[in-house]
């Protein structure tokens, strides 16, 4: 991480996830600037890891009941970058279209790293 506060913000995250009833699979930790690959399960709106950005190795899992949740879930706010992981791509392609995302990846962990028009 880019800084020692930069490690308390993600701390403070996942405390404040794990305090509203997520479920720490992996990670959680810092080491230094150093932050574990962290993932959150059963993670929902009202937790901060949600609503703030963390620009850290933090993936939060939500449960949905269908496409049409995720993306409405996936909009309210909108970043701007999406990732969509799924082994159907009619379903993959369905999504992408309904998010406002600037730029949708569709499994594929560097999709902000790939210059505007590229996919």
């Amino acid at each position: 991480m880019t800084s020692g506060a930069h490690v308390r913000h993600l701390r403070h995250q996942v405390h404040d996830a794990l305090s509203k009833g997520a479920t720490l699979h992996i990670g959680g930790t810092a080491d230094g600037q150093v932050f574990a690959p962290t993932v959150l399960g059963d993670a929902d709106p009202a937790m901060i890891v949600l609503t703030q950005q963390t620009l850290g190795p933090i993936l939060p899992v939500v449960r949905v009941a269908d496409a049409a949740a995720a993306a409405t879930m996936a909009n309210d706010p909108c970043g701007p970058c999406a990732s969509i992981w799924t082994d159907d791509d009619a379903a993959g392609r369905y999504l992408a279209g309904r998010l406002l995302a600037a730029r949708v990846g569709r499994n594929d962990v560097s999709i902000h790293l790939a210059p505007p028009g590229y996919m």
